[in-house]
């Protein structure tokens, strides 16, 4: 299967975040909002950063920007997804003032 390059400093996929973050982070307010346990947007996350380079080789044009992720770009994808479950679940356990 092919493999697209790995993004370069100053494009996408580059940096810790990026404008793919704020998906990520929806995603994970998503699961909180439904409840889920931490397990399901951990295991989520982990499947898409490890599925997504194959699809983005076997799929480029799916992809906006089809460069593959640096570690630091997955690794805030990660907690991107975790933040946005952490802090819906967190405002559910608020109590109404």
């Amino acid at each position: 299967m092919p493999y697209t390059r790995r993004a370069r400093k100053g494009e996408y996929n580059y940096p810790i975040a990026d404008k793919f973050s704020f998906v990520h982070a929806t995603v994970g307010a998503m699961m909180g909002l439904a409840n889920a346990p931490g397990w399901v947007p951990l295991l989520t996350t982990l499947s898409w950063e490890a599925a997504e380079p194959h699809m983005k080789g076997s799929m480029p044009k799916v992809f906006p920007r089809s460069t593959r992720d640096t570690n630091r770009n997955k690794l805030g994808d990660m907690l991107f997804m975790m933040g946005g479950w952490y802090l819906t679940k967190k405002k559910k356990r608020e109590p109404e003032r």
